[in-house]
């Protein structure tokens, strides 16, 4: 026998010792339900083992789940509810108790002892165990759970409260519709929420770049509406990068370049998350680039053609 199979030898004599002490023993034996806490290595036991999980096994496994019902009977808790402690978390991890002991756990909490076993055998032998091992790590407590204060009864909504949960409703409506690229059915959707609350930024940018969008090229009034608009939605919240990118876009469409890259590059500053914005900055980038190219290259084109002067005959 090697040293190492000589060492699990022992180990597994000493367990089956510790392990006895949750035997027959318990029977008559006396409970309350406090424990003090003690520093323990694996040391001290002259053990190789998890010690909480090794606890937990011999309670859960190893003791008679009648005699515990006993010991609960004269403590008098055999028959009073148990319920989570504060600290059920902590205790739970300390034990290492697995989610599936954690949910049967929670699926009888509120019930006794003396309630289970009269219920269902099967489970109270199971669960016997368990309730013991968290009483005792603290993690759960017995009797009527606290009362919470009860709370007075909501006051009835106001003609605001309504209107604003109305304003909230179309909103989502008309964004969920807009998302969806069905401006169509957003249309009246926003234009109900910007009429619903006419300081709302964020509806009075959607009803803009919606009825742009819809406007047929011939229609200038629709195009100017829209864009004013927009307008309007900034004027009420300049911070509004959806307002920025969608009046950029307007003037973009309308050649007004350096406006609209005034409007993508604030979109940008304010939500660098806006990918559309950052997007149509490249894109404006690259083509000012290229103009500035192109006047360049005219301009030097003309320099050479002034600077050039045929010898007189």
């Amino acid at each position: 026998m090697t040293k190492t199979e000589l060492q699990k030898a022992i180990d597994r004599q000493r367990e089956q010792k510790i392990a006895a002490l949750f035997g027959d023993g318990w029977h008559g034996g006396h409970f309350e339900f406090r424990v003090e806490q003690v520093e323990l290595e694996e040391g001290d036991l002259g053990l190789s083992i998890d010690i909480p999980g090794f606890l937990r096994r011999s309670v859960t496994t190893a003791l008679d789940a009648d005699g515990l019902l006993d010991l609960f009977k004269r403590n008098n808790k055999a028959d009073q509810p148990f319920f989570r402690a504060a600290t059920f978390n902590d205790a739970a991890d300390v034990v290492g108790l697995s989610a599936k002991q954690r949910f049967v756990l929670d699926e009888l909490e509120g019930k006794s002892l003396e309630y289970i076993k009269k219920s269902n055998d099967d489970l109270f032998a199971k669960a016997a165990g368990l309730i013991f091992l968290m009483a005792v790590a603290k993690g759960l407590e017995f009797g009527e759970p606290p009362k919470t204060e009860r709370k007075k009864p909501a006051a009835p909504p106001t003609r605001e409260d309504k209107a604003g949960t109305e304003f909230s409703r179309l909103l989502d409506a008309a964004q969920s519709c807009f998302n969806a690229g069905d401006y169509k059915a957003a249309l009246p959707l926003a234009d109900k929420a910007a009429k619903a609350n006419g300081q709302s930024s964020e509806a009075l940018t959607m009803l803009g770049w919606i009825q742009y969008s819809m406007a047929r090229p011939s229609d200038l009034q629709a195009s100017i509406a829209a864009k004013e608009t927009l307008k309007r939605a900034l004027s009420l919240d300049d911070r509004n990068d959806a307002a920025h990118l969608y009046l950029g876009k307007v003037l973009k469409a309308e050649n007004k370049t350096s406006l609209a890259a005034t409007h993508f590059r604030s979109a940008l500053a304010l939500n660098p998350m806006n990918e559309e914005a950052r997007r149509e900055v490249k894109l404006l980038e690259i083509r000012m680039r290229s103009q500035r190219e192109k006047d360049s290259a005219v301009r030097r084109r003309r320099t050479r053609r002034s600077a050039w002067r045929p010898y007189p005959s």
